[in-house]
């Protein structure tokens, strides 16, 4: 397997809202900043849980995710809730 199949695999896992999928392509998009991501589904809400040592920019942050979940195309998600 590839490496860009498994990207493929992971963005289409992600896409139709399974959470481990979507806090590994989080994980990737945050490595930069050392932020760590962990995501719960219930039904139909996603709960983000984020760890960073430094302190975070909650509109960067939000931005970074709503742009990345706009380009995903999230199936199945009504809401998302982000904690840091």
């Amino acid at each position: 397997m590839t490496h860009s199949h498994n990207k493929q695999t992971l963005q289409i896992q992600a896409k139709q809202g399974n959470p481990k999928a979507i806090a590994a392509l989080l994980n990737r998009a945050f490595q930069a900043q050392g932020i760590k991501v962990r995501v719960k589904r219930q039904q139909t809400q996603l709960l983000i849980l984020l760890e960073s040592p430094s302190p975070l920019d909650p509109k960067a942050v939000i931005s970074k995710m709503t742009q990345g979940f706009q380009q995903l195309g999230l199936q199945g998600i009504d809401s998302l809730t982000v904690q840091a």
